[in-house]
């Protein structure tokens, strides 16, 4: 092989798996990169509306399917107020918030001509932090949300650890595509606790109810479930339950631990599981069939080789994929 046909068998070669990693369509599935920001992993995606670009946080435990930071409503142009709504957060404070029509909303490769958007303050934020006596960050990540409702829309695949979400049709274009196989999930039926997902589990507490939450940072009990002895408060503030099992189905998922908090007793939950869950592990929600499929945990090597397999994407996307700069919110 001559030497200008080898460089250009290596451009081929280099551009394909260029392809592979940062071009997101394939025949029956969209693939949304992902990007980790700041202390607490809170996962992204690129959104667009109209002519302006936006970060939006992926959290599995909001019902509506968009939500955008007041402040950065000035940029939108073509909008219309439709409705109000009432919002509550897991302690139990409830926000009145407006909800706009809005026109050309781009998520990645999706594209809806009228979308409606929920206006929502930073109070929500700011009430919602689980470690009070820690200084919260005045540092955002994202303008905005999006919630549930947008995924139920789709057959949606949660790989946090290769920083996609898969987005399919059906259950048999998500194994065809190559991203899920069924031997390596355990599946359990969840329940739908004021619009959201929930699943029963077992720990050293006992059996609990805990929702599927990509927006919360951590795996959290409610501090009344738990007897105060089980209760570690570390100098830094954080209270925190060691716990040795975490068995989801029949299958247990080892060692677990769980940052503590309040939650409104009129919440008919015991916690959440968080994003450091759906980084350690894929998650895929079947809505048709009411069931949620979780990757098997594997071996220590298996383990270690998808958290530096995480690394290394994350390293890229930051770089390539990029997030729209929050600023001043």
């Amino acid at each position: 092989m001559s030497k200008m046909k080898k460089r250009l068998f290596l451009l081929l070669l280099s551009g394909g798996v260029l392809a592979s990693t940062f071009f997101f369509h394939s025949a029956s599935c969209i693939k949304v990169p992902v990007v980790f920001r700041g202390p607490g992993f809170c996962p992204t995606v690129k959104g667009k509306i109209q002519d302006h670009e936006y970060a939006f946080l992926v959290d599995t435990g909001a019902y509506q399917r968009f939500y955008l930071i007041n402040s950065a409503f000035s940029k939108v142009t073509s909008k219309k107020r439709v409705k109000d709504t009432k919002m509550q957060d897991f302690k139990g404070n409830v926000y009145e918030c407006p909800i706009h029509e809005v026109k050309d909303l781009n998520i990645h490769s999706i594209a809806l001509s009228n979308a409606e958007i929920v206006e929502q303050g930073l109070d929500f934020d700011e009430n919602t932090n689980i470690w009070p006596s820690i200084p919260k960050s005045k540092k955002r990540y994202s303008h905005g949300t999006i919630g549930l409702k947008f995924f139920k829309d789709f057959t949606t695949l949660f790989d946090f650890q290769n920083s996609l979400i898969i987005l399919a049709k059906s259950q048999e274009e998500l194994e065809k595509s190559g991203y899920f196989n069924p031997k390596k999930f355990i599946s359990v039926p969840f329940s739908f606790e004021k619009g959201i997902v929930t699943i029963s589990l077992d720990t050293d507490f006992g059996v609990c109810k805990l929702v599927l939450d990509t927006g919360a940072s951590f795996c959290t009990l409610r501090r009344s479930y738990l007897e105060a002895d089980k209760i570690t408060n570390s100098l830094s503030g954080k209270s925190i339950a060691k716990n040795s099992k975490l068995v989801i189905g029949d299958c247990d998922f080892g060692s677990w631990s769980f940052a503590v908090t309040d939650f409104a007793e009129k919440l008919n939950i015991d916690g959440v599981l968080g994003v450091d869950f759906f980084l350690e592990h894929a998650v895929y929600f079947d809505f048709g069939n009411q069931l949620v499929y979780i990757k098997k945990p594997g071996n220590w090597l298996t383990t270690q080789w998808r958290r530096g397999n995480y690394y290394i994407r994350q390293f890229f996307y930051k770089r390539v994929v990029g997030m729209p700069n929050v600023e001043n919110l």
